[in-house]
């Protein structure tokens, strides 16, 4: 059986990480992701410099431009390289928080500011929990965007 990450709800395998790995272009720490979550988020003219490696990193710097990183093979992927925007290095809307379910901040907030709830969140919430979302394929960090969608503000 599969653990639960960190958002306690989704069944993703946890990833070991390693703290030795950071961008090269603006030396901050990169969160590890799997060759799946590459294949499925680069575009398909640079899928064959990656061979389903599992050694790159998504850099979680808002302002660099670099997407993945694979600092012993030195590749780095840019927002140019990827299928969807990156709401983490996005300042204009829409900016995507939740890829499986095509939510956005401006969704988020709008709702909160209105209702003073999210709609949005439970949904996702209820997907999640019925084994609905696809966060490995979909979110460029391979992972839940739950922690995401509960800190906005």
């Amino acid at each position: 059986m599969r653990e639960k990450d960190s958002c306690g709800y989704c069944k993703i395998e946890p990833i070991k990480e390693n703290t030795a790995n950071t961008c090269k272009h603006c030396d901050t720490r990169g969160i590890k992701v799997k060759s799946i979550t590459i294949n499925s988020i680069l575009r398909e003219e640079k899928l064959n410099l990656v061979e389903n490696d599992d050694n790159f990193y998504f850099c979680k710097n808002p302002d660099c431009e670099i997407v993945y990183f694979n600092n012993k093979k030195n590749l780095y992927f840019n927002k140019k390289d990827v299928k969807v925007r990156v709401g983490l290095k996005e300042k204009n809307p829409p900016i995507p928080v939740c890829y499986c379910f095509n939510i956005t901040k401006e969704q988020i907030i709008s709702e909160l500011t209105e209702k003073g709830n999210s709609k949005s969140i439970q949904y996702v919430k209820n997907m999640i929990k019925m084994g609905k979302c696809s966060c490995e394929v979909k979110n460029p960090t391979g992972r839940c965007c739950l922690d995401t969608l509960l800190n906005i503000n």
